[in-house]
């Protein structure tokens, strides 16, 4: 978790370099308990608050998404279509909102689609 400000002010080149130090912190630490993990990895992206500001306009580059409502946060919770066979939902809004809540949705799905 980051604020916007460390973030909005840099020039295209620092922004990279920073993404890139964020990065290899991760992988320092995720090498600690799964090592070699680096070995594997095809593909790395870093978001940070610049990047939800980008893409989901949320407040301050927040990865929690918008405010949920008592609407959103108090109903259960609802991962497969009833209207299309074999649809799952997975997302921030399909709980409450944020970041996990989207990461308890996709372990519902999964849950759904092997029948668990």
């Amino acid at each position: 978790m980051d604020k916007l400000e460390n973030w909005d002010k840099l020039n295209k080149e620092d922004y990279k370099k920073q993404k890139a130090l964020v990065w290899e912190k991760c992988l320092q630490s995720l090498e600690i308990h799964y090592p070699n993990i680096s070995e594997i990895i095809e593909f790395v992206e870093v978001a940070t608050p610049k990047t939800m500001v980008r893409y989901t306009k949320t407040p301050n580059g927040t990865a929690y998404g918008y405010k949920p409502t008592p609407k959103q946060f108090f109903r259960i919770p609802k991962v497969q279509s009833d209207k299309i066979d074999n649809l799952y939902f997975a997302g921030q809004f399909v709980i409450s909102g944020g970041f996990s809540a989207t990461i308890l949705s996709g372990f519902m799905c999964y849950e759904k689609i092997l029948k668990v």
